[in-house]
């Protein structure tokens, strides 16, 4: 009889996985293989997996915190677990992963630097043998504003900067018609004179 059983395959795939995640290789397409290998890159929302996390997710603290948490409602692989600044600048937290399965998982992080925000992104091997990928941010600091505003007023200023040709429309004063930058033009379409009309 083999002694091959479903606990050592999960355990396998997920040192695979780590080793693939721990590479910055991330499988290209989710599919799903079913008892045959793990199904890739489900999100959490997918799987219907909520993970609570500690620093909460959008998170302002009152100062840097030591170390991240993860609790999940059924016992997991964690085969990813990485710390970013808001400009991608990763952090290195020496993350090792366990075959052991657990439903929580608390990681120790050195000081951080002033940022204007932290993410954090994780990745673990379910029960199902799918790899679910999740994430959460926390900010923190005098003056910290949440994630969540930093990076919607980054959006729009990426959207602003990827559409060069379109300027900012300027206030007019009310009954007024200006059609340039000309802040004191001689004159204003559709009030131009037409040369050659009969007087």
């Amino acid at each position: 009889m083999s002694k091959y059983t479903h606990g050592t395959g999960i355990a396998l795939t997920g040192v695979i996985l780590a080793a693939m995640l721990a590479s910055g290789i991330e499988p290209a397409h989710a599919q799903h293989q079913g008892h045959g290998g793990p199904q890739f890159g489900v999100s959490a929302e997918e799987a219907g997996i909520i993970a609570e996390t500690r620093p909460l997710d959008d998170a302002v603290l009152m100062t840097a915190p030591g170390q991240v948490a993860l609790t999940f409602p059924q016992a997991v692989n964690l085969v990813k677990l990485v710390v970013y600044t808001d400009s991608r600048e990763w952090v290195d937290i020496d993350f090792r992963y366990n075959p052991a399965t657990a439903t929580g998982f608390t990681w120790p992080i050195p000081e951080l630097a002033e940022a204007s925000y932290y993410s954090v992104n994780w990745a673990i091997l379910d029960q199902q043998e799918r790899l679910v990928k999740g994430s959460f941010h926390f900010s923190f600091g005098p003056g910290a504003e949440p994630p969540s505003v930093v990076m919607a007023r980054e959006m729009m200023e990426l959207n602003q900067q990827s559409m060069p040709g379109i300027e900012q429309m300027r206030p007019v004063e009310p009954g007024g018609i200006r059609f340039n930058n000309d802040p004191e033009p001689a004159f204003e379409p559709p009030f131009a004179p037409i040369l050659g009309q009969p007087r």
